[in-house]
């Protein structure tokens, strides 16, 4: 069927090259014919010419005609064999040209067919192929099938606890103030009686006394009456000793606001992310984004110490004491240093993401570190494990410890300030209700029950750290929050707070009643962090990598 096919393009040549073979072959016969009349006309003309003698001379003539026309005949038909042949030979010359060109047709065709068998299998394959993976979809379709039911039921469930934790954290807290108020009733009441005895001993003078002391310690009294039972086992977590509760220091230095820049100094050679103050307020470090931390000492702005983190950016620090310190960095890593020697004594991995907040425990035991993988971790530095992972379901901007390390509190992506139980992760509180952009800035007062709180929303909050309502609230035209990262800073005594701006500005503010006190301008690039150390203190950095100390 395919020769047919492929051979009815040539039907009408083969047909030509047949029927002129037929009629070279009657020439051929004709010829042959001719020959033999022409063999016998001879013999006659040679038996005539014997007797030609004899024979009349018009019988010569006639004889003579004959052959002359037999001749030409002989001669047309020599003439049409060799015009015959000619076109014989051409005819097969294209026919042999036809035969070739039809070989090549054919082998073309059976190649063309090969590679559509080739392309059937394949095809087959592809097919064989489709099949599985449309049976292993429609397999992975049910199993999302039941995975989205699991799931719908599982936030269901997850939906009812976290009512039922809701409302069951509303009633303890509740019950906790309902606590506080009956235990805050009994304390007034027996100071009350101890006053009267006092009165009765010492007379009116020492009762004046007497009550001054007194007006002292309930203002710390109500602070402590939140954590009290808490605070052994947080103290415990810190590295305390024997699970007694460490009492918050007493603050020795009255603070005052700054208001002249004491040093200021070239610190880095990027920009620096944090700064932060030892307890004594005699050495301050700086983070940059040069991969070092610099320790220097705030009497004389002299260096002490230059901290290498490899190749990460430094975006927190801390110091303990004279001895220590630490920096939280992009690579995701916390390390920790002597001062002393410049050596890194631990490195703490475990974070995925980057960390914006770390801390040292009150006791130097422990450190607590925040990362935008929305989580806060606890570690013991003595082995450099990690002792409590807290998952805060936003990314963490800022952290701190509240007195004796008995509450941890952190700040933000999602505007919230959340208070944790460091002695078991708990969440203990947690509200949206202070700012309206994310919390970049979490910080206790040193030796007051004051918790201080600054946001993208160019805002700060003095809040209560009980409740965590608004005492108050501090802003200003110039004030612009430029980082997730950027640190406020609250004096010790709670009384002022300080903030830098994008513009160069460093304001200060009452904290108590959001009053702006003082506008510092020494920086020319963004202050992206501020510290309070003891007194009128204050220590902030910018994006140029200068760091200025404000008396």
């Amino acid at each position: 069927e395919r020769n047919r096919a492929e051979g009815a393009g040539f039907h009408e040549i083969i047909q030509l090259s047949a029927r002129l073979q037929s009629q070279c072959m009657m020439l051929q016969e004709r010829a042959t014919a001719l020959e033999r009349e022409k063999i016998i006309l001879e013999h006659s003309m040679s038996e005539a010419r014997a007797e030609s003698d004899r024979s009349a001379p018009s019988s010569v003539a006639k004889l003579e005609r004959r052959i002359h026309e037999l001749q030409e005949q002989l001669t047309a038909k020599y003439r049409s064999d060799a015009q015959s042949a000619q076109a014989q030979l051409e005819l097969n010359a294209r026919l042999q040209q036809v035969e070739r060109q039809l070989s090549e047709a054919i082998a073309r065709a059976e190649a063309a067919e090969a590679e559509r068998d080739r392309v059937k299998s394949e095809k087959a394959s592809v097919q064989e192929a489709l099949r599985a993976k449309e049976a292993e979809f429609a397999l992975l379709q049910q199993e999302h099938a039941a995975s989205q039911a699991v799931l719908s039921s599982t936030e269901k469930r997850l939906m009812e606890t976290e009512a039922e934790h809701r409302d069951l954290l509303r009633r303890f807290v509740e019950e906790k103030h309902d606590m506080m108020e009956r235990v805050n009733k009994m304390n007034e009441e027996i100071e009350s009686l101890k006053r009267q005895l006092v009165s009765v001993r010492r007379g009116g003078g020492e009762e004046a006394e007497e009550e001054a002391k007194e007006g002292h310690g309930k203002k710390d009294g109500l602070f402590f009456g939140l954590f009290r039972g808490r605070s052994a086992s947080a103290s415990s977590v810190g590295g305390g000793g024997g699970g007694a509760a460490v009492r918050m220091r007493a603050f020795s230095v009255a603070s005052v606001p700054p208001g002249v820049a004491r040093h200021t100094i070239r610190a880095h050679s990027s920009e620096i992310n944090a700064v932060a103050f030892n307890e004594q307020g005699s050495l301050v470090a700086t983070g940059s984004s040069d991969s070092t931390v610099i320790v220097w000492e705030v009497a004389t702005g002299r260096q002490v110490a230059r901290l290498k983190a490899g190749d990460a950016a430094v975006m927190c620090v801390d110091l303990h004491g004279s001895d220590a310190a630490l920096g939280g960095c992009t690579d995701a890593s916390c390390r920790i240093w002597s001062i002393q020697t410049e050596r890194t004594r631990r490195t703490l991995k475990g974070h995925a993401g980057k960390l914006y907040s770390a801390r040292f425990f009150r006791q130097g035991r422990c450190a607590i570190t925040g990362a935008t993988d929305r989580s806060i971790k606890l570690w013991d530095l003595g082995s450099g494990s990690c002792l409590r992972t807290i998952n805060c379901h936003s990314m963490c901007n800022a952290i701190a410890l509240g007195p004796n390390d008995s509450v941890i509190v952190s700040g933000h992506q999602d505007q919230s300030v959340r208070l944790w139980d460091p002695s078991n992760g708990a969440s203990i509180l947690s509200s949206k209700e202070a700012h309206s952009g994310p919390v970049t800035s979490v910080e206790f007062a040193r030796d007051a029950p004051s918790l201080l709180t600054a946001s993208k929303d160019n805002s700060l909050c003095l809040l209560d750290p009980r409740s965590l309502t608004v005492i108050s609230r501090m802003n200003d035209p110039g004030l612009r929050i430029g980082c997730n990262w950027s640190k406020t800073a609250i004096s010790g005594d709670g009384q002022f707070a300080a903030a830098g701006s994008t513009t160069g500005s460093v304001f200060v503010w009452a904290a108590p009643d959001g009053k702006r006190m003082v506008e510092l301008k020494e920086h020319s690039a963004c202050v992206t962090s501020v510290a309070w150390g003891m007194g009128s203190q204050v220590a902030s950095v910018d994006k140029d990598g200068m760091l200025v100390l404000w008396e």
